[in-house]
């Protein structure tokens, strides 16, 4: 039911994680247009079946006169099978005991994951609100290299979304993300050996970081290093996803304590007022530690 593929620690994780994260960024258009064509579908008329008229059968009429032949004895039916007793009885009696409670205990656990992210969407689309409007100086560092840093940071544009599995009024939150943009006051400059930009464009690419605007993505070449002028804002990108299966929440989280890709899990219930004032205080700078709740499984600084 879930997108959202249960965590490990695999070196493969790293490209799992990172494909997630950027299929975040691009699937809202995707589902809109899935249930458009979901909802059409429901709304075409389905045709109406053919109705054949059985005729009556002709029963044929003894002759004028003459006396209707006795009809023979009907034979007595069979008696039915008896049921089948004993112990497969009670087997079966079990089973389906057993097939009902395990019903019972998922919906329970899917409708927690469920009440938990909606928890989640609800902080968010208030502290939001509020944050953007106090537009608060960000006290963290965060550093690409012992020489490059993004300094005195501004809080930007914060947003939150969230998705549903299916139309159904009854259906189940798929993931809540947050994200928010985190300004240094001019472009920063970074100097790299020629021989990195490669890898420092798919980091670029992964972490979404930008050249400052009008500069180009290769650099200034001086002295055999390339000189880069990047973009002073980058995003903080958290998303909150239901992993019914496991009866969990999956987390993952771009730049969040640092540039790079971490990923957690968290206990639906785990998911408290106090749980989501201290991940926001975090945000804030306001705090240097995330809740106790969330469980580290991943984590790589790609910078």
């Amino acid at each position: 039911m879930s997108r959202f593929s249960p965590l490990d620690t695999s070196p493969s994780l790293d490209d799992d994680i990172r494909a997630l994260m950027e299929d975040i960024d691009s699937s809202m258009a995707d589902f809109e247009k899935r249930l458009e064509v979901e909802r059409l579908r429901q709304l075409r008329p389905v045709a109406a079946e053919s109705v054949v008229a059985i005729p009556k059968p002709r029963i044929a009429q003894p002759p004028v006169g003459t006396a209707p032949e006795a009809l023979p004895e009907a034979t007595p039916a069979a008696p039915a099978t008896p049921a089948v007793g004993g112990l497969l009885a009670e087997l079966a009696a079990e089973a389906n005991e057993k097939s009902g409670n395990r019903t019972s205990r998922r919906a329970i656990d899917d409708r927690r994951i469920h009440e938990a992210l909606d928890r989640v969407f609800r902080f968010f689309d208030v502290f939001c609100r509020h944050a953007n409007t106090l537009a608060p100086a960000i006290g963290r560092t965060y550093r690409l290299d012992s020489q490059t840093s993004y300094d005195d940071l501004r809080w930007q544009e914060a947003m939150v979304k969230s998705r549903r599995d299916s139309l159904s009024e009854a259906a189940l939150l798929d993931f809540v993300a947050f994200r928010v943009r985190l300004a240094a006051p001019a472009p920063v400059t970074v100097t790299l050996a020629w021989n990195k930009l490669a890898a420092f464009k798919k980091d670029m690419h992964i972490l979404d970081l930008r050249t400052a605007e009008g500069m180009d993505l290769d650099g200034v070449v001086e002295q055999g290093e390339i000189v880069m002028q990047l973009a002073a804002d980058f995003p903080v990108q958290i998303t909150f996803g239901a992993n019914y299966d496991s009866g969990r929440v999956d987390v993952l989280s771009r730049n969040l304590e640092g540039f790079g890709i971490a990923a957690f899990t968290c206990d639906p219930d785990g998911i408290t007022q106090e749980f989501l004032d201290g991940l926001g205080r975090y945000l804030l700078a306001r705090t240097n530690n995330l809740p106790g709740a969330l469980h580290r499984v991943h984590s790589r600084a790609e910078l």
